[in-house]
């Protein structure tokens, strides 16, 4: 008898368990029915004339615009245009004074020397069509690719120097700033060494040698400031005073001529070309998009093929 008990109660105690669980769930409050009310013409009590009047009603197509570009044998735009989307739309490196910028976000955004310098960014009171929608101006946006080059092709003896003050701020590790030469060819090098590139923050002053192995006495200076497509004061994601502001700018050869000089003082705020000194944005791609006769383009489908134009 001992032994029966301890036993009993245990599954006495499985029972009442078990039917407390059943018991709870089948008196739980009912869920809340979800209602939704049709217009009258599309209910099913309002006959079946009214409900296939209203499905014929959704299913129909209002046509907003509709181009065959297509005029007799002729191809035409009919109001579209065509757009090479890698071409910078903007010079944004100019001449400026800073006032009103308070400094802008890391107290860098002043003239570096005298009252003016040369900065490659963008004011919030700029009256531009290109920077409307930009979130944190002053500072940068998205694709850029912005160049301030040499006004010519210099004639130079031996080794050259650059040397300059610069003021960076630009997204780490993914926009920057590099220094680079040419021998007026359109075929740039950077600059290397520890020198040639700038990202995050921060400004210096210096002066930078090419040596007479790596040129043919005639070359150009630019400095490139490029961005990725997002990250920038454009989208708010990362918050800039631009991507870099130049002074003093000069270069000498061995024999200490000065063949470039500018120091931004007299020019207007807002110029974009210095005296030897430019705005230069590299070209875009090309704009390879247009209006073709079916008849001249390769088409995929040998059974089915437009010839219209297209």
């Amino acid at each position: 008898m001992r032994n029966f008990q301890p036993i009993s109660i245990v599954i006495l105690f499985a029972i009442l368990a078990v039917s407390g669980s059943a018991t709870a769930r089948d008196t739980a409050a009912p869920q809340p029915q979800i209602r939704v009310d049709l217009p009258a013409a599309s209910r099913l009590d309002a006959g079946p004339g009214a409900l296939r009047a209203s499905r014929a009603a959704a299913q129909g197509t209002t046509w907003l615009v509709y181009n065959t570009f297509d005029t007799g044998p002729n191809c035409v735009t009919e109001g579209w245009a065509s757009v090479d989307i890698t071409a910078q739309t903007h010079v944004f490196t100019h001449v400026d004074d800073f006032a009103g910028l308070g400094g802008g976000i890391s107290g860098g955004l002043v003239p570096l020397e005298g009252a003016q310098s040369m900065w490659c960014g963008a004011r919030p009171d700029a009256a531009d069509i290109v920077l409307c929608g930009y979130s944190r101006l002053p500072g940068y946006g998205n694709s850029w690719a912005q160049a301030l080059c040499t006004a010519g092709c210099l004639s130079v003896a031996d080794s050259v120097e650059i040397h300059f003050a610069i003021h960076w701020d630009s997204e780490p590790g993914y926009d920057a700033t590099w220094l680079q030469f040419d021998e007026c060819d359109e075929q740039w090098t950077d600059i290397y060494g520890g020198i040639g590139t700038w990202d995050g923050v921060g400004s210096d002053t210096l002066s930078v040698a090419v040596a007479d192995t790596v040129h043919s006495s005639a070359l150009r200076f630019r400095f490139y400031f490029e961005s990725d497509g997002a990250w920038s004061d454009e989208d708010g994601l990362w918050n800039t005073d631009g991507g870099y502001i130049l002074d003093q700018l000069s270069v000498t050869d061995r024999n200490g001529v000065v063949v470039a000089y500018e120091d931004f003082e007299d020019e207007s705020v807002g110029d974009t070309d210095a005296d030897d000194w430019v705005g230069c944005n590299p070209p875009g791609y090309g704009d390879y998009a247009g209006l073709y006769p079916g008849l001249t383009v390769v088409q995929g489908d040998p059974c089915k093929a437009n010839l219209t134009c297209l």
